[in-house]
C-alpha cells in the first residue's frame, strides 16, 4: 500500500507503508542510540549497511517534518563518500586528511614528467585494491575508479598499473612499466603475477582512453561517456573520476573561457563523485619558479600557475603540486615534494616523498641528515668520555 500526503492539490510525500515503517523503526533506533551505549555500535552496524540507508532516506520528508531532516542529517553522516588513497601514512594523517570529497574538483600538477601520472596510478591501485605494502597505514579505503586517459593509451595505462601493483602489493619494485610495455618482460613469473592482479581489479577500475572518444573529447562528450560508466556503480559506493589530461578536453586550455572547468563542477556535484583532473604548469610560472641551481623556489608556485584559464583554480577545493627535489635518496630513487598551494578544507601544507620512477612508486619519505648528525656527536660524546677515562 502506498500513502500519500499532500498540502492541497500538492503532493508533498509519499512512501510505502512497509518504508514509513522501516523509518519509524529507524527513527526509534537513533533515539535509543543516542541515549544509551550502545551508539556507537548501532552506527557502526548501520553505517555498514548502505542499502537499508539509501531506502530510509527515499522514505523521508526532510522539507515538511523536522524530525525527518534531523535523521536525513544524521543518516548522511554514517555514510562516509569522502575518498582517500593509502599513499603513505603521514599522506593519509596530517597531508590530505579529508582525502577526495563527493562534488569536488581536484587538481594535480606539476612540471612535464615530474609524476603526476604515475601519482594517479598509485592512487588509483591503492583504492582498487585497499592495500599498499610500502604504506604504515596497512588498511585504507577501496573506492570504485574511472580513469580517462586522454594522453596515453589504455594498454599504456595498464602497463603502469601492473607495474605499480607488483610494488604496491608485493613489494616488489623490479618490473618497470617500461619492460612491460617493450614486451621485455611478458614470459617473466612477475608479470603473470601482475597481469593476474590487473585482472582481480578491472572491476573497480575502468580505463577510458581516446579510443573511447574519437580524439580529443569536447566536455560534453567526455561526461557523456563518464556517466555511462557511473551508472555500473550504486550510488552508495565510493568513487573517484580521474581524468589525464585537463588540456587534452577542447576549450580547457583557453585563457578567456573557463566553461569547461564550470562544467566539470557541475557534473562533479550532479553526479555527487570527486574528480581529480591532471593539468600542466604553465612555462612561465615554471621559469620563474626555478633558481640559479636549476632548483624550484616553492614560495613562487601556487595555484595561480596551473596552465591556461584561472577558472580551473576558481572552481577546484585542493590543488597539489608535485616539484622535483634534485636529490637522491638512493641510486633509484629521487625526492619530490608535493605542495598544497590551495586547500578549502585543510591546511596548505608540504611533504617530501620518495619517488621511484620506473614502476611509478610514492613512498614515505624520512629524513635521515639531521638524525645521522646526531648520531655523530653522541659517537663523539661517547668516545671522549672513553678517553677522559
Amino acid at each position: 500500500m502506498r500513502v500519500f500526503v499532500k498540502i492541497g492539490n500538492e503532493i508533498i510525500h509519499s512512501a510505502d507503508t512497509n518504508g514509513e515503517i522501516a523509518t519509524e523503526r529507524a527513527r526509534d533506533l537513533m533515539k535509543y542510540a543516542q541515549k544509551g551505549e550502545s551508539s556507537d555500535i548501532f552506527r557502526l552496524l548501520l553505517s555498514k549497511n548502505a542499502k537499508m540507508i539509501e531506502e530510509i532516506k527515499n522514505n523521508l520528508n526532510p522539507n515538511y517534518i523536522f524530525e525527518d531532516r534531523l535523521l536525513n542529517w544524521q543518516l548522511d553522516s554514517l555514510v562516509d563518500l569522502n575518498v582517500r588513497p593509502n599513499i603513505s601514512l603521514n599522506f593519509s594523517k596530517n597531508f590530505f586528511e579529508t582525502g577526495y570529497m563527493p562534488g569536488e574538483l581536484y587538481v594535480l600538477s606539476g612540471i612535464s614528467g615530474g609524476g603526476k601520472t604515475s601519482l594517479s596510478v598509485q592512487i588509483a591501485t591503492t583504492l582498487a585494491t585497499g592495500f599498499n605494502f610500502f604504506s604504515d597505514e596497512k588498511k585504507g579505503s577501496n573506492a570504485d575508479v574511472i580513469y580517462v586517459t586522454l594522453e596515453q593509451n589504455k594498454k599504456q595505462i595498464q602497463a603502469r598499473v601492473m607495474s605499480n601493483l607488483m610494488a604496491t602489493l608485493y613489494g616488489k619494485k623490479s618490473l618497470s612499466f617500461s619492460q612491460i610495455i617493450s614486451g621485455d618482460q611478458c614470459f617473466s613469473s612477475d608479470f603473470k603475477e601482475a597481469l593476474l592482479a590487473l585482472s582481480m581489479i578491472e572491476n573497480r577500475l575502468s580505463i577510458l582512453d581516446f579510443a573511447y572518444f574519437g580524439g580529443s573529447p569536447t566536455i560534453d562528450e567526455l561526461k557523456s561517456v563518464v556517466s555511462l560508466e557511473l551508472q555500473k556503480m550504486k550510488s552508495t559506493e565510493k568513487k573517484l573520476l580521474i581524468v589525464d589530461r585537463y588540456e587534452n578536453i577542447q576549450g580547457a586550455s583557453s585563457n578567456v573561457d573557463d566553461s569547461v572547468a564550470r562544467e566539470l563542477k557541475n557534473f562533479a556535484v550532479q553526479n555527487n563523485v570527486p574528480i581529480l583532473l591532471q593539468c600542466q604548469l604553465s612555462k612561465n610560472a615554471i621559469e620563474s619558479a626555478k633558481t640559479s641551481d636549476g632548483k624550484f623556489n616553492l614560495d613562487k608556485i601556487s595555484a595561480s600557475s596551473l596552465k591556461g584559464t584561472s577558472g580551473l583554480e576558481h572552481q577546484c577545493s585542493n590543488v597539489m603540486i608535485i616539484v622535483p627535489d634534485l636529490r637522491q635518496s638512493d641510486k633509484d630513487q629521487k625526492v619530490v615534494s608535493i605542495i598544497q598551494p590551495k586547500n578549502r578544507y585543510g591546511l596548505n601544507q608540504a611533504i617530501k616523498l620518495n619517488f621511484q620512477g620506473s614502476c611509478g612508486l610514492f613512498t614515505e619519505f624520512v629524513e635521515t641528515r639531521g638524525r645521522k648528525k646526531k648520531e655523530d656527536e653522541a659517537k663523539g660524546n661517547d668516545f671522549d668520555r672513553k678517553e677522559a677515562d
